[in-house]
């Protein structure tokens, strides 16, 4: 599972495996399978989206201004 911050996921490079996630995983005997790291830079990609609709669902205006700045 990521831990990254979900403010931080909407910038470009930055994804679960550019922390060492991948190696701790490979090291605790977990098989890299193939494309991994797309699909991971794919879940970081669509994390301002679920972020926005979480936002929505609060109806809070700090999370909507979150996400409004996640998706500009």
């Amino acid at each position: 599972m990521c831990t990254r911050d979900a403010s931080t996921m909407a910038e470009p490079g930055t994804h679960c495996l550019s922390s060492g996630t991948l190696a701790a995983y490979l090291e605790s005997g977990g098989r890299e399978h193939p494309r991994l790291a797309e699909r991971c830079e794919e879940s970081a990609a669509a994390a301002p989206l679920t972020y926005a609709l979480f936002a929505l669902q609060t109806g809070e205006p700090e999370q909507r201004a979150t996400a409004a700045a996640q998706l500009a």
